[in-house]
């Protein structure tokens, strides 16, 4: 957006530029000359001026005319570009606020699926200690309840990826 910006204040320096090509301009000057000559001994030349300077470009052949159009359409491309900047940034904005939200409803399943995963592999764990279940069932019980937590630290991970972002394209974060 900054860049966008810039981009629009450039071009309407362009503009206005472009205008005063076609407007009278007018500068002063001072001038000092200090001359010794070598060859010539006691030759000395001082001068002093001061002066104004004045240039008005009366007849242009439509060059005037055709910078400023040219600066014109600049001004309205980047004017443009600021709008297709901002639309893009609020898109973006949007999809990391959705992201943030889907990340978080995410974490809260992922929570929910480990609590239950422990949950089973205890009742898993006590039907194995009277000859209910086999072994096996326990570890696969155990391997369910190490995925339900490796999901968990995924969820909260992408959680945090996404807050970062939102963080980042609401200008949040300082470089």
């Amino acid at each position: 957006m900054q860049q966008a910006r810039a981009g629009v204040d450039a071009a309407r320096a362009g503009v206005r530029a472009a205008k005063a090509e076609g407007l009278p301009s007018v500068g002063a000057f001072a001038e000092a000359a200090h001359v010794r000559d070598q060859f010539f001994p006691g030759y000395r030349a001082d001068s002093v001026a001061v002066g104004v300077r004045g240039r008005w470009t009366l007849w242009a052949g439509g060059r005037v005319a055709a910078q400023t159009r040219a600066a014109d359409a600049d001004l309205d491309a980047s004017e443009a570009r600021l709008r297709q900047a901002g639309q893009a940034l609020e898109g973006m904005v949007i999809d990391a606020w959705q992201g943030l939200a889907t990340a978080r409803r995410m974490t809260e399943a992922s929570r929910l699926r480990r609590d239950a995963a422990e949950e089973a592999l205890r009742g898993t764990r006590l039907e194995a200690r009277v000859g209910a279940r086999p072994t096996l069932a326990v570890l696969d019980a155990e391997r369910e309840a190490i995925e339900a937590e490796a999901a968990l630290l995924q969820a909260e991970g992408m959680q945090t990826v996404a807050a970062w972002q939102l963080n980042a394209l609401s200008g949040n974060l300082q470089p």
